[in-house]
């Protein structure tokens, strides 16, 4: 008896494991406090135990949302501008419907003067109005970005599209290679976020989706000036901005700006750890070994441009940056003793100093983005030139064998310069067809089509040859 009981626990603590580890499909719906649904929120599968991403979808029109591959249990994380953020831990695949209740945080004050965003389906992706609605009164860009459906952020601060991963952002139909850009836009210079998951054969192979942002054009002539600052704590690495400047001049059709941006990091580890190595057959080497590293940079930025508005649909500009990092210094202790067949045979002590010397880091872009009639042009010169020399000087102590010293040096220097030319014209898709609950619909609807130009580089890709994509929604 007490075999069959042991054995009949031992079953039901493996069914109850392949239970917590079955993968299933999750399915549900969400609506509001009067029964309608709502559409576009973000429903993501958040860790338990300290809320991180693991993945996401977006609610169709009708509120309903699946996930895939997802375990038999877990925690759903609900978000949408206007309503509060709902957690649902499931325990079943069919999660049911999922009732979302206003925030007042959102609704009460901004509603008198702004109203809910609007979303629309674009040829590429989705689209989310900001200008004149409850998003553009929410303080900053950070703000915006998290409520924009099918856009999150992880852990790390990164932002994610929803089963993609990492964007890359487009500011005003150009390419944002720091994120400070956007960051420090406030939220009433938004126009619209469009967030696309299916990125056409404009954008290079290996992007698996975009966030394209257009910002309210400005109006007036003048100056205009923003100051920020922050601090970031966590150990063992701390990180101290000090107050940036940006700044920019507008007269006619003409923008001048500029960034000063210094950085501060420092950062202190220990650690220890255990390493067992046979090196002959008749001989057991073991190695015990604690290192303590300890580094500290800094980063000053200097952004200059321009930007020439031609007309409402074709611009100019020209973007210089330069970054000066004063030399960056670090230092790696390592300790280890070691022992031959369980006794002791040496004690190892090295110390690396590290130096690193960096040239001024430049950086140019050129561009031109305008259309031609119906013809799409957008244009981008880039180039960028680094140098660095690194220092280092090992010194090794050893109780059995000759001290040394090993001294290094290497000089790196980069040179890139590229080119990318994209044409697109839209098309009309005629005598499109698709059957929806039993109906017939003929449908006439604008297609975008593209063709990828060869880009002049180093590394410049192989032609692709043009494509277009026809998407028809009814």
């Amino acid at each position: 008896m007490m075999n069959k009981a042991i054995f009949t626990t031992f079953i039901l603590m493996c069914m109850a494991a392949l239970v917590a580890t079955a993968q299933v499909t999750v399915s549900g719906s969400l609506t509001n406090e009067q029964g309608a649904a709502v559409e576009f929120a973000n429903v993501v599968l958040v860790n338990a135990s300290d809320s991180s991403y693991v993945q996401g979808t977006v609610t169709g029109e009708d509120g309903s949302f699946t996930l895939s591959d997802a375990p038999a249990t877990g925690l759903l994380k609900v978000t949408m501008v206007g309503y509060q953020p709902l957690f649902h831990r499931y325990t079943s695949p069919q999660v049911g419907t999922l009732v979302m209740q206003p925030d007042a945080r959102t609704l009460g004050e901004v509603t008198v003067t702004a109203q809910r965003p609007s979303y629309k389906l674009t040829h590429e992706g989705l689209m989310t109005s900001v200008q004149g609605t409850v998003l553009s009164q929410l303080g900053t860009a950070e703000d915006v970005l998290g409520m924009i459906p099918g856009l999150t952020v992880n852990s790390d601060g990164e932002y994610q599209v929803l089963g993609k991963g990492t964007p890359v952002f487009y500011l005003n139909g150009r390419k944002v290679f720091d994120i400070k850009q956007i960051t420090s836009l406030s939220s009433q210079e938004i126009k619209d976020v469009e967030v696309i998951r299916n990125p056409g054969a404009k954008y290079d192979a290996a992007i698996t989706a975009v966030v394209r942002i257009t910002t309210v054009k400005r109006q007036g002539d003048g100056w205009g000036i923003n100051v920020w600052g922050q601090y970031q704590y966590g150990k063992p690495r701390q990180q101290l901005t000090l107050p940036s400047l940006s700044w920019n001049y507008r007269t006619g059709g003409w923008d001048f700006f500029g960034t000063l941006y210094y950085a501060y990091t420092t950062s202190n580890e220990n650690n220890r750890s255990y390493l067992e190595q046979v090196v002959r057959s008749d001989q057991l080497w073991r190695q015990e070994m604690m290192d303590y590293e300890l580094w500290t940079t800094h980063t000053l930025n200097n952004v200059l441009g321009v930007n020439y508005s031609i007309d409402d649909n074709n611009s100019v500009g020209m973007k210089y940056m330069l970054q000066t990092d004063p030399p960056q210094n670090t230092t790696l202790n390592l300790d280890a003793t070691v022992y031959v067949d369980d006794k002791y045979y040496d004690d190892l002590v090295s110390r690396s100093d590290q130096r690193e010397v960096f040239h001024p880091y430049h950086t140019i872009n050129a561009y031109y983005n305008g259309k031609a009639g119906k013809l799409g042009i957008d244009v981008n010169v880039d180039w960028d030139h680094s140098s660095k020399r690194t220092e280092v000087t090992t010194t090794e102590v050893s109780a059995a064998s000759t001290d040394r010293v090993v001294p290094t040096v290497t000089c790196e220097s980069n040179n890139l310069w590229a080119a990318k030319a994209v044409l697109s014209y839209p098309r009309v898709a005629r005598h499109a067809q698709r059957w929806r609950r039993g109906h017939h619909h003929a449908l006439q609807q604008p297609v975008s089509g593209g063709c990828g130009l060869l880009a002049v580089g180093r590394h410049a890709p192989a032609r692709v040859a043009p494509r277009s994509v026809c998407r028809v929604r009814v």
